[in-house]
């Protein structure tokens, strides 16, 4: 719609005419620009919701390694109680893998380097 560098509001405010009707359509654009940037990309995977829940129970610092030993734990946690205890079913430091079981997807693995990026977005939402 607008031209490359100029927003959506300051296209309405530099080419429609000072009024309440431009005023309203401001207010409009502002209200919509939160939803849409909610709308748009997908919606997280159930890892990445899973990593955010973890990272949300850990302690400071949240690093790489305490994450690694939280989903080692919760794959012990599956091994003694059972399935429904917890998705992780193996932390393998040699391949680098984690394999854990997706409710909708089944049996899944996972490197250890999408595992870094899924920490990284979910300690972007702490202060």
């Amino acid at each position: 719609m607008a031209g490359a560098g100029v927003s959506c509001t300051g296209f309405v405010f530099h080419h429609c005419p000072p009024g309440p009707e431009r005023d309203e359509a401001l207010g409009l654009l502002r209200m919509a620009a939160p939803f849409r940037e909610q709308q748009s990309g997908k919606k997280p995977e159930f890892l990445a919701r899973y990593v955010e829940r973890l990272v949300d129970q850990m302690d400071e610092p949240r690093t790489f390694a305490r994450l690694l030993a939280e989903l080692e734990f919760q794959a012990v946690r599956r091994a003694t109680l059972g399935a429904n205890a917890s998705p992780v079913e193996k932390v393998d430091r040699g391949f680098e893998l984690l394999t854990y079981w997706d409710p909708k997807r089944g049996r899944r693995q996972t490197g250890f380097g999408n595992l870094k990026k899924k920490l990284t977005g979910a300690k972007r939402r702490f202060p």
